[in-house]
């Protein structure tokens, strides 16, 4: 998700429109508003990611916990 900012070099938007209008403008805090969105956007999906991995995964298959 985050790697997907990198579209709006090339003119797909996104995101990653801040970031970049940022950096052209020397709007630098354009600039990290548009990182910081993206960075909370990308852990989002991950937590969205790793609660869906959970309801689908059975516990039989998951990985054993660390025996300390």
């Amino acid at each position: 998700v985050a790697t997907a900012t990198v579209a709006a070099f090339v003119g797909l938007g996104g995101l990653g429109r801040y970031v970049v209008d940022g950096f052209a403008t020397n709007d630098y805090p354009r600039t990290l508003a548009g990182a910081v969105l993206v960075g909370l956007v990308a852990l989002f999906v991950q937590f969205v990611f790793v609660l869906i991995q959970r309801l689908v995964v059975s516990p039989g298959v998951r990985r054993p916990k660390a025996v300390r």
